[in-house]
């Protein structure tokens, strides 16, 4: 597996198989690094650590959208609405998140929820699309 492809280009088609090996090693590499650096460093500079992350997570999902022939708005709605609501966290109150947080995390959530679905369990387009070729061959 090509991890440098995976994790940073946002060109061609990935099936689901290095969807999923490549989001649970973001994951894995997430929580480790969110144990290590939230009590050492505070969160803004784990937010900002945690930033190539939730690029390489961008570039796998985009990747993924683009076998499912998804245009790109589809991916980069729900990761410029994550961000946004990463950034106003950082500047409230985390245990009583302020009311724009919370009407964002509606939306964000229902969103994440029909890109799981859509990326993660159903079969990209079969043979060529505008994006690239079949990554399964066929």
């Amino acid at each position: 597996m090509d991890w440098k492809y995976l994790f940073t280009s946002r060109d061609g088609r990935i099936n689901r198989q290095p969807f999923w090996i490549g989001l649970i090693v973001l994951i894995v590499v997430s929580i480790i690094l969110q144990f290590i650096l939230v009590g050492i460093v505070g969160p803004l500079i784990t937010f900002i650590v945690t930033l190539p992350i939730f690029y390489a997570a961008f570039a796998i999902s985009l990747k993924r959208a683009h076998d499912r022939d998804r245009p790109d708005w589809y991916v980069i709605g729900y990761y410029v609405l994550a961000l946004v609501i990463q950034v106003a966290l950082l500047t409230s109150d985390p245990l009583a998140p302020s009311l724009i947080v919370t009407l964002l995390s509606i939306p964000a959530m229902i969103w994440a929820i029909v890109m799981l679905i859509d990326l993660g369990f159903l079969r990209g387009t079969r043979g060529a699309n505008k994006y690239g070729p079949d990554p399964l061959g066929a």
